[in-house]
């Protein structure tokens, strides 16, 4: 991602503009499980089945990938006591997997109805289907926020809602290459 400080929309430098370049790849579940079975699953955390974040799709037969999904989104952060987040999807590419690769895995009937599904997330380019989802403030990186230094991170706790089943997670963002060492200026007048 890439971030500046956006002086034109709040003058005295507490907001950030960012540009993030997400993937993510889309699989199907040939047992088609209901989510909640495996996505923070207690059961699992404990030893007594399959928890989402110990899964390796490429190693699990019930799984297929059936695309990946490329996005441009614009973050806003908001600087104050603590650091707040918002923002939103300004592109998306779709690529599918090869269909006679989803054929030799799937049935004509299964794969017809994925690429419906597919083809919903690629009429609806600019649609954040994260929605609904809600972040918890990130503390400051150091007590100065104009004193960062490489690799402080801004933690977002956040918690994203599939099929009304909640789900917990943590959006990082690692501070890196920070070239411009000063502060969000105030824009002048004269300028």
């Amino acid at each position: 991602m890439y971030t500046r400080c956006a002086t034109s929309i709040e003058p005295d430098g507490s907001l950030l503009e960012g540009y993030e370049y997400q993937m993510h790849e889309i699989w199907y579940d040939k047992t088609e499980s209901n989510i909640s079975t495996f996505m923070n699953n207690k059961e699992a955390a404990n030893g007594g089945g399959t928890n989402y974040e110990t899964l390796d799709f490429n190693k699990d037969s019930r799984f297929v990938k059936v695309a990946i999904v490329h996005t441009l989104f614009s973050n806003r952060f908001t600087i104050g006591d603590s650091i707040s987040r918002d923002g939103q999807v300004i592109g998306r590419d779709l690529v599918y997997v090869a269909q006679d690769i989803l054929k030799d895995k799937l049935s004509e009937e299964k794969v017809s109805f994925i690429n419906k599904k597919l083809n919903l997330i690629a009429v609806n380019g600019l649609e954040d289907f994260s929605r609904p989802v809600s972040c918890e403030q990130s503390s400051l990186p150091g007590s100065d926020f104009h004193e960062l230094k490489e690799g402080d991170l801004m933690t977002f706790t956040c918690k994203l809602t599939t099929n009304r089943f909640p789900t917990v997670y943590t959006k990082a963002f690692k501070l890196t290459r920070q070239f411009i060492k000063s502060t969000c200026r105030p824009s002048s007048d004269n300028e």
